[in-house]
């Protein structure tokens, strides 16, 4: 079993992915492909459902809840992730997001991560 899943059977932990969607559409839907990717893969060594609870805030012109923070089967975070695309010439709002991500975790007593995905330099 791995040190992951050892942490998360003993103790529930929160974990908001923040997405970048601003940007040239051509750079930004590589980086926003492979950050979907990556989040589907990151998420396979958690237990979803009993002690993990995810959510996806993302931010281009504005910032938007995308899945709210909860115990989410990992087959409905890939589903809401494969329905997210970037947006040419979206400016950034990553206060905005953050800001979304702090009221989602407002209150848990859980362990809290937050994961920025930003492919602007």
């Amino acid at each position: 079993m791995s040190a992951v899943l050892d942490f998360c059977s003993s103790k529930p932990l929160d974990l908001i992915f923040v997405l970048d969607r601003s940007g040239s559409a051509k750079y930004q839907n590589e980086f926003f492909k492979g950050a979907k990717g990556w989040i589907e893969e990151f998420l396979q060594g958690f237990i979803l459902e009993t002690f993990v609870n995810v959510g996806i805030i993302s931010f281009g012109s504005e910032a938007n809840v995308d899945l709210p923070l909860k115990a989410h089967p990992i087959n409905k975070v890939v589903k809401r992730l494969g329905q997210l695309f970037a947006k040419e010439g979206d400016n950034s709002t990553l206060n905005e997001a953050l800001d979304l991500a702090h009221g989602q975790l407002k209150g848990s007593q859980a362990d809290k991560a937050v994961i920025v995905l930003s492919g602007n330099d």
